[in-house]
C-alpha cells in the first residue's frame, strides 16, 4: 500500500505468470538531482521501450523520490541478450543515472534483485 502511486506514462506490457525473469529494482532519487535524474530515465526508458515486455514504476506515497519498479522478460535468453549496454546493465543504465560506469549516479540509494520464478 504504499508504492501505489504508478507513473503509466513509464507502464509497457503488462505483468504475465509466463514470464521467467522479473527484476525488481528499488531507489531513492537525490532530491538535488531529480529534475536531471527524472530527465534522463524517461529519455532511456523511450530508447529502449521496443525490447522491455513489461515495465511498471511506483512510487512511495509518502516519499515521491522512492520508487519500485518491475521488469518482467518471457525467457532468459532474451533478456541476456539485450542486457548488455556498453559497461551497463539494462536495469543499472534505465534507472541508475549513471553516466558512465565509474561515474556518480543521479540517484541517492539503488538497489536491484533478479528473480526466477518458483515452479511448483
Amino acid at each position: 500500500e504504499i508504492f501505489c502511486n504508478e507513473d503509466e506514462s513509464l507502464t509497457i506490457g503488462k505483468f504475465s505468470e509466463k514470464f521467467q525473469i522479473v527484476i525488481v529494482i528499488h531507489g531513492l532519487i537525490s532530491e538535488k538531482a531529480k529534475e536531471k535524474y527524472l530527465e534522463i530515465r524517461k529519455e532511456r526508458i523511450r530508447e529502449y521501450r521496443a525490447q522491455l515486455q513489461w515495465l511498471s514504476v511506483f512510487y512511495n506515497t509518502y516519499n515521491s523520490n522512492e520508487f519500485v519498479a518491475f521488469m518482467g522478460f518471457n525467457s532468459e535468453e532474451y533478456f541476456n541478450k539485450i542486457r548488455k549496454i556498453d559497461d551497463n546493465f539494462l536495469e543499472e543504465y534505465l534507472f541508475t543515472g549513471l553516466r558512465n560506469t565509474l561515474g556518480m549516479s543521479y540517484i541517492a540509494n539503488y538497489n536491484q534483485f533478479i528473480c526466477k520464478p518458483i515452479l511448483f
